[in-house]
C-alpha cells in the first residue's frame, strides 16, 4: 500500500494516510475493540488513542525504515516485529481505567516524539520531489544467474 501512495503523495504525507487506514480500520477492530470492548465508556479514548493515533506514529516510521533502506521489506517487517513485540512483552495490567488511559498518552507521546524526530531531523527522505514519471523506484528485484 505504501509504495502506490507514494506514486501520489511525497513519502510523509503517504505514510500519515496509510496509517490512518492501517490504525483506524485494519487494526481497529481485531486488536483494539475486541480488546477494549469490556472498559465500558473508556473504551472508546483507548481505541482512538491506540489505534489510529498510536498506529499513524509507528506507520511514520515503519517508512522511514522502508524508504532508508532503499525498500527493504525484511528490514521494515523486522522493525514491525519488534513493535509488536515489545507490545507483548512490556504489557501490564493497570490499576484502573484512567491510569491506563495516563499511560496511552504518554506512550502515544513517545512514539509521536520519535516521528517527529524522524520528520525534523532526516528531510530527506520525505521531502524529495517525485520523479518526473510520477512513480517512486521500485525496490530491487532479484537477478537470476545461470549457471
Amino acid at each position: 500500500m505504501l509504495p502506490k501512495s507514494q506514486r501520489r503523495f511525497n513519502p510523509l504525507i503517504a505514510a500519515l494516510l496509510v496509517g490512518l487506514f492501517w490504525g483506524g480500520v485494519w487494526h481497529l477492530y481485531a486488536d483494539y475493540i475486541g480488546a477494549f470492548g469490556n472498559q465500558g465508556w473508556w473504551g472508546i479514548p483507548l481505541v482512538i488513542l491506540q489505534a489510529p493515533i498510536l498506529l499513524t506514529a509507528q506507520r511514520i516510521l515503519l517508512a522511514w525504515v522502508y524508504n532508508r533502506t532503499k525498500g527493504s521489506l525484511l528490514l521494515t517487517v523486522l522493525f514491525h516485529f519488534c513493535i509488536s513485540s515489545s507490545a507483548f512483552l512490556l504489557s501490564v495490567t493497570y490499576p484502573s481505567n484512567a491510569v491506563f488511559l495516563v499511560w496511552a498518552v504518554i506512550i502515544d507521546l513517545f512514539w509521536w516524539a520519535a516521528a517527529g524526530a524522524v520528520i525534523l531531523l532526516d528531510r530527506g527522505w520525505w521531502a524529495a520531489k517525485k520523479p518526473e514519471s510520477g512513480r517512486v523506484e521500485s525496490s530491487p528485484q532479484l537477478v537470476q544467474v545461470q549457471g
